[in-house]
């Protein structure tokens, strides 16, 4: 019951998203319930999308694979302290954390653990010779509780971040595998594959840019994702330069990456770079080539942020385009 009445709540979510922005046709009609239901355009125009992200995602996923280092790396103190100051332990600790959490399970032979906050905090103690107050803040951090109303955010959030049908939300079970019970034992609940899948999940949105800032994130943690979201913009530019280059005669084209336009055209205001200028020698024209590595859409609001970020991006094109000419 309670999963139907979630998965109407969530429909019902999409179909307010479509309905509230001016990016896709819909039409609402009446359901032989007696109800409104609402139809769209929407699956028939990004079907072919999908199949060619998916084979795009096959791709990198095997190129990843053969790219993967047999060693693990220790985290760098700038990634370390970063991480600190967003979830309160470094994330050497929070890989240990994790851990410790999988291995009750395992040694419990245990798909779903329910273990007292106390008990948990002496395992901590035990395993990794955590203080309580540390035990107390990793386990508060990654965790969910009750609320009197699941429609009222807790305190240093907002509706985006409670809302089930938005993706990504830093208050979900997918980053917060961990449930508080109500209860006099504060009972931790988890299930070991969805601390795992959670860690996989938070790790792979830190180091690709995607975690979501909140009003709560310090300068320090908004500094590093922003690191990260630029590296992964240069090593996608990188890899349309290459293909460019290997797909051209280099003697007819000429070809740069990251071409700082403040070096070529000498006014104001600022302008910034081009991500791959080309240059066609004997048409004698100038191609600037703007390079986004979009993420694939999940969701109705989330097509709508990444169409407004698109064009805000062809703003910015405009503006290069226009003081190269």
């Amino acid at each position: 019951h309670l999963m139907g009445l979630s998965y109407n709540l969530i429909e019902w979510g999409f179909a307010s998203d479509y309905i509230y922005s001016e990016y896709v046709d819909y039409e609402i009609i009446p359901l032989e319930s007696g109800r409104f239901g609402i139809e769209t355009n929407l699956e028939d125009i990004i079907d072919t999308f999908r199949t060619k992200r998916t084979l795009e995602h096959i791709t990198n996923l095997s190129r990843n694979i053969l790219l993967e280092k047999k060693s693990v790396e220790k985290p760098r103190d700038e990634t370390e302290d970063a991480f600190k100051s967003e979830f309160g332990i470094n994330l050497t600790d929070y890989y240990n954390f994790m851990s410790v959490l999988i291995n009750i399970a395992v040694d419990d032979e245990k798909d779903i653990v329910f273990i007292s906050k106390s008990n948990l905090i002496d395992i901590l103690k035990d395993k990794l010779g955590w203080e309580s107050d540390k035990s107390v803040q990793a386990i508060e951090k990654f965790s969910l509780k009750y609320r009197n109303k699941w429609e009222e955010a807790p305190e240093g959030y907002d509706g985006n971040d409670i809302y089930p049908w938005v993706f990504r939300r830093p208050l979900s079970y997918y980053l917060k595998p961990l449930i508080i019970k109500n209860d006099d034992d504060e009972t931790v609940i988890y299930g070991f594959r969805n601390v795992y899948h959670s860690c996989l999940n938070l790790n792979h949105q830190i180091f690709k840019g995607l975690y979501k800032i909140n009003k709560n994130s310090s300068d320090e943690f908004k500094s590093f994702i922003s690191k990260m979201l630029d590296a992964k913009g240069k090593e996608f530019n990188e890899t349309v330069f290459k293909w460019f280059k290997n797909n051209l005669d280099t003697s007819k084209f000429y070809l740069e990456s990251n071409v700082q336009i403040d070096k070529i055209v000498n006014e104001e205001p600022k302008y910034g770079d081009i991500d791959v200028l080309l240059l066609d020698k004997n048409k004698k024209r100038l191609f600037s080539i703007e390079c986004k590595n979009i993420e694939s859409a999940k969701n109705p609001r989330q097509i709508f942020q990444e169409i407004e970020k698109f064009f805000a991006n062809v703003f910015n094109l405009k503006s290069n385009s226009n003081s190269l000419r």
